[in-house]
């Protein structure tokens, strides 16, 4: 695709799509992407975009750019629940669409979130016997090593770091979970994979951004890519920790936590309507509410995962969702539906 800088913008042709140009839940946030093009509906990388939503004065927003002619908008609204008007404009015009009707559902102010809250975050892909892991490691050059794949994760652009011993597995694995994600935002995230070479010394780029895309990398880590290309460089995390076991648990009407499965094993039907369950994939934590859950453990559901990062010292920023039976994002999917077996 062929992406327009010369052409000027023209707001009648950019169009914009994604839940959060239908409805929101109060408190949480919700995301929706904007597509520029030109007159003759080539994408077009200049605009000056805004977005407000009338009718409350408690709206935030930001945004990112995808660089394909696409950006990635994030919002959030304690407004009280109803009907309101979102306006998309470039350059001061609106865009098709524009203004949509937004549906602002009730939701708990315990459940409020910030809108860049967990990100950017760096993901280690292993194993432990025949189990892939995926740990929420420091977001530093540091957690590198020369056997694992790691995703770094800012959650509009994910780079896949291949070390040079990596195995194809891992690579694959690492693949299946940037689709899950994707599928989570809409399709808006963008993939790159680098590949550090054997001797330590090269690094490749998918991106045809290339460079650009490979320093962002290194800024995202506090790193001197420069450092990286050095023939000399030594992994600082070769002595590495164990990775993180998923590990699922029911919420009993005591708010006891009872463990079900740690690792491989993790299967839909222990999903039952009744429960209140909490999954820890290792690099996010869902707290899983049955239809026919117990009222006060309903209450709980939030504070559960809140509480279960606290009791056992997960890491700080690590993300916690909230989840209803039936809305199940694909990541949860992917460790319900699966053993994460090789």
């Amino acid at each position: 695709m062929n992406i327009s800088e010369a052409a000027q913008v023209s707001p009648e042709m950019c169009y914009a799509e994604g839940e959060g140009v239908k409805e929101c839940i109060r408190y949480r946030r919700s995301t929706f992407s904007v597509f520029l093009r030109d007159e003759k509906n080539n994408p077009i990388s200049k605009g000056n975009l805004s977005v407000f939503m009338k009718g409350t004065t408690e709206f935030q927003y930001s945004m990112a750019n995808a660089g394909n002619g696409s950006y990635w908008v994030r919002y959030k609204t304690t407004a009280e629940p109803g009907e309101y008007k979102l306006f998309v404009t470039v350059d001061g015009q609106q865009i098709r669409g524009s203004p949509f009707f937004v549906t602002i559902e009730p939701g708990r102010e315990e459940d409020e979130t910030s809108l860049n809250a967990g990100f950017p975050r760096l993901l280690r892909i292993s194993t432990s016997g025949k189990t892939v892991l995926s740990t929420l490691v420091p977001l530093s050059g540091s957690s590198l090593n020369s056997d694992d794949v790691f995703l770094l994760d800012n959650e509009l652009t994910i780079f896949q770091w291949n070390s040079p011993n990596s195995s194809r597995v891992l690579k694959l694995s690492a693949g299946q979970i940037v689709k899950v994600l994707n599928y989570d935002r809409r399709s808006a995230l963008v993939h790159h994979i680098i590949e550090h070479k054997e001797h330590l010394a090269s690094l490749d780029s998918s991106s045809h951004h290339g460079e650009k895309e490979l320093q962002l990398f290194f800024e995202l880590l506090n790193e001197d890519s420069n450092e990286w290309t050095n023939p000399n460089k030594r992994f600082v995390g070769d002595s590495k920790e164990e990775g993180f076991l998923p590990k699922i648990y029911s919420v009993d009407d005591q708010e006891n936590l009872e463990l079900l499965v740690e690792g491989g094993g993790i299967k839909a039907d222990l999903f039952r309507p009744d429960k209140l369950l909490i999954l820890d994939t290792g690099f996010e934590i869902f707290s899983w509410e049955g239809r026919n859950c117990p009222n006060n453990l309903k209450r709980y559901a939030f504070q559960a995962g809140k509480d279960y990062v606290k009791q056992f010292k997960r890491p700080e920023g690590i993300i916690v969702t909230h989840i209803l039976e039936g809305s199940e994002k694909w990541t949860m999917k992917h460790f319900m539906n699966q053993e994460n077996h090789l």
